[in-house]
């Protein structure tokens, strides 16, 4: 015997059905029918499935024909379920590349929307074995091989791929693997990441630690660069002072002065000479032979000294050098001649 029911009217049945009616009631067809925003949706490849799907489906809700692809529709559909097909058709034949469209579209018998998105989520969405091999390509892939923000990013996306195709990735070799592929590269990332347990099986958590860090990462970096720009700045500003300092500032050293030019030539003496007549070597050559003999000497005594490891460094001439400097280039020309 069936309970009393409550009085009231009877309790309806939750049908997918409801769902249709809903959508049909908001269906407008000029507003379905138009193709603005359907450029953001990215062409369908063998690649690309899971943001395709993404996007596509937003597209759809918003023309109010989501529901015609994801359930299917009692046969024959009646005039305005049909009108919904042909809009949601040209909408997702549109929506993928040519090689998609040659195979599945070209022949359009018997196809509606629902039968076209089955068919495209068991190829490219599916859990088999090609799709199941092109992810695992990817994973295998995916190494810490730039900045933390750009690996987590990449990991984010390969996680939604396995979820696409029904691969469970709670299982800690996931996030083991994620662990490892980090801290083989920022060894000093282990003690941040092993001390939480819960971790392990739950690699979104495990990237929002990653981003975090991520984030410190980036922040340190700006302060160093911060850092940097202004010592590099200071620099620049105290060599500019004392370049300008070094210009500004007067040259209280005077020139250096230089004897008058003298030539003691032609068997006299000039007066302008720093030597007195009776040291002229114009006047007198054989001093200027007694100074050459000695100065030979005193090589040959430095020479000889050298055991001693005692060289004289002095490399200034001597004052009879430089008081002759004159006399002895006159003298030799007059020797020449």
């Amino acid at each position: 015997m069936n309970p009393l029911l409550p009085p009231g009217p009877p309790p309806t049945s939750v049908i997918p059905g409801q769902a249709r009616i809903r959508e049909i009631d908001a269906f407008e067809y000029k507003a379905a029918i138009e193709t603005k925003g359907l450029e953001t949706v990215p062409k369908l490849t063998s690649k690309n499935y899971r943001d395709w799907k993404s996007r596509i489906s937003y597209f759809l809700k918003s023309r109010k024909i989501y529901d015609v692809c994801t359930i299917e529709q009692e046969d024959p559909p009646i005039a305005i379920v049909d009108t919904m097909n042909q809009v949601a058709m040209q909408h997702l034949s549109s929506s993928v590349d040519d090689t998609i469209y040659n195979s599945i579209f070209a022949d359009p018998t018997d196809l509606t929307p629902y039968k076209v998105w089955t068919l495209l989520k068991e190829k490219y969405g599916g859990r088999n074995i090609y799709n199941m091999r092109d992810v695992f390509e990817q994973w295998d892939m995916c190494y810490l091989n730039s900045t933390l923000s750009d690996y987590v990013n990449r990991v984010e996306k390969i996680l939604g791929e396995f979820k696409s195709i029904g691969i469970d990735i709670t299982h800690a070799f996931v996030a083991c693997g994620i662990i490892s592929r980090v801290t083989r590269s920022r060894r000093a990332l282990m003690d941040s990441l092993v001390v939480d347990e819960s971790l392990i099986s739950d690699p979104y958590q495990l990237l929002n630690k990653l981003r975090q860090l991520a984030k410190h990462d980036a922040a340190t970096a700006r302060s160093l660069g911060s850092k940097s720009s202004s010592s590099n700045s200071n620099s620049s500003t105290a060599l500019a002072s004392n370049t300008s300092y070094k210009n500004k500032r007067p040259n209280k050293r005077p020139p250096p002065t230089t004897n008058p030019e003298y030539s003691c030539s032609g068997g006299k003496h000039d007066s302008r000479a720093p030597h007195p007549p009776e040291h002229c070597w114009t006047l007198h050559p054989e001093q200027r032979e007694e100074y050459l003999a000695k100065k030979r000497e005193k090589a040959r005594q430095a020479s000889n000294a050298a055991t001693t490891q005692e060289v004289n460094t002095d490399k200034s001439p001597s004052p009879s050098d430089t008081e002759h400097s004159l006399c002895y280039s006159v003298l030799g020309t007059l020797m020449i001649y």
